[in-house]
């Protein structure tokens, strides 16, 4: 299953034409009927590029998927319409979601991209193990739940003002496809880099160690939560920041996204790390090498985050082909670490080289913007806060708590480091915009409380 997942999420990337991206460059320029033919426009390329597979996989069939793995051509060949329809969903979607990034109106579509979609996987999930259907049942339900929540958010954006003009009427739609074509790579270089780390874990070792290596995956991606969440607020504002030539308002969103994206996204790290040992001892045994895989998928993350909006910076600039060049580079470097690493050491090289490759790509991003723009997201308070976070994972990685309880000692851990790295950032001040946030949803909360009483 999660193979067929990786295949639809690759070409439901290629499929978008870079749509979600156009949304957030091109609808600052436009109002009233201008930019409802934009929208019809943005929507009609995804529109072409599913068009475009449906007519390979009725032409060809697997057979540009046998050209990379054999073994998952066979697993495929009677699935390919469950495949379109997953690739159609998640195309859309993706589409959708940088409409509503453009009117900043995210908090629900994380919602409905994070929170809903693990329910409806532990339901299908759970009546799976009870038997109540078979694997191919199984399979449809999973695919249905992606159709499910790109029902749940074209409502959304309809009700929040989407609407559809004539797509031949758009404007610039030459330069809007050329954009939208560099643009494919965008969001979706890390995606593709994912799930090329599966697909070569099959094709070089085993599907059975794609198991292994997908379940540790999964634990050190959790780090990337708050990224979606942050970028789709901050993209906007840099776009029109480009735009209007803001560059002091860039240079402070810039450095504010890469800080509160450290934060966030380190605190969940270390929660990981500091109790990384007792997470897998909870596991079979086979599971047991799977902490380095947490080690370097959640270093690959990091290295994202601590970069801030440093891609949307280039993408929403004049610099935007530069932007596929690099993702390009990312993708190769990527075959070639995996390549090497994969014979070595396995599962664990495929994290390895996921890590390599990311922090070679988001280093490259980075000194790139600095030297067309003449900003970088680095401060005091960003390299306080890296200080800190190494430090706490070290000394977590290596303390043991004191009973026989595994549950016990996770909890007594994580109370432990998270109450230090809080303690740290209350009083260096390393965190104004989320102690701010904070404060109003306790302001809120205590407004509530009087009201009720």
């Amino acid at each position: 299953m999660k193979v067929i997942i990786a295949y639809g999420l690759i070409f439901s990337q290629i499929c978008s034409f870079g749509s979600s991206t156009i949304f957030v460059r091109f609808s600052p320029k436009y109002s009233g009927q201008s930019l409802s033919d934009l929208h019809a426009f943005a929507l009609l390329l995804p529109s072409i590029g599913l068009i475009i597979l449906a007519l390979a996989f009725s032409f060809f069939g697997g057979y540009f998927i046998s050209l990379v793995n054999e073994a998952d051509a066979i697993l495929l060949q009677d699935k390919l319409m469950l495949l379109f329809v997953l690739t159609a969903a998640l195309t859309y979607t993706l589409a959708l979601s940088g409409y509503l990034g453009s009117i900043l109106k995210t908090t629900l579509y994380q919602t409905f991209n994070e929170l809903l979609t693990k329910v409806l996987y532990l339901l299908i999930s759970v009546g799976y193990f009870f038997d109540l259907y078979d694997f191919y049942t199984l399979l449809v339900l999973y695919i249905g739940s992606y159709g499910f929540i790109f029902v749940a958010v074209l409502i959304y954006s309809l009700k929040q003002g989407l609407r559809v003009g004539s797509a031949m009427k758009a404007p610039e739609k030459a330069e809007i496809t050329r954009y939208g074509l560099y643009a494919i790579l965008d969001k979706g270089s890390s995606i593709l880099v994912n799930n090329l780390d599966i697909i070569m874990i099959a094709v070089m070792i085993d599907l059975e160690n794609v198991a292994y290596y997908t379940l540790a995956f999964y634990i050190g991606s959790v780090v990337l939560i708050p990224q979606k969440a942050l970028q789709m607020i901050a993209h906007p504002v840099a776009a029109k920041a480009i735009q209007e030539s803001d560059f002091v308002l860039l240079a402070d969103v810039y450095k504010r996204s890469a800080l509160n994206q450290l934060l966030i996204g380190g605190f969940i790290f270390l929660c990981i790390w500091v109790n990384v040992k007792e997470i897998f001892n909870l596991l079979p045994d086979k599971f047991g090498g799977g902490q380095w895989v947490v080690l370097f998928i959640g270093l690959s993350k990091m290295f994202y985050l601590m970069s801030g909006i440093n891609a949307g910076i280039i993408v929403y600039s004049a610099y935007y082909r530069v932007n596929f060049v690099l993702n390009v580079v990312l993708v190769l470097i990527t075959i070639l670490t995996n390549y090497w690493l994969i014979p070595l050491y396995g599962v664990n090289g495929a994290a390895l080289a996921t890590a390599i490759a990311f922090l070679i790509y988001n280093a490259a991003k980075t000194i790139y913007v600095y030297f067309k723009f003449q900003i970088q997201p680095i401060d005091s308070k960003f390299l306080l806060t890296l200080i800190i976070l190494i430090a706490l994972s070290i000394s977590g990685y290596f303390i043991l708590m004191p009973g026989s309880s595994l549950f016990l000692s996770i909890m007594m851990k994580s109370v432990l480091f998270s109450g230090i790295f809080v303690a740290f950032v209350n009083y260096l001040n390393l965190a104004p915009d989320l102690q701010r946030f904070a404060s109003e949803i306790l302001k809120k909360i205590g407004e509530k409380g009087r009201k009720s009483s």
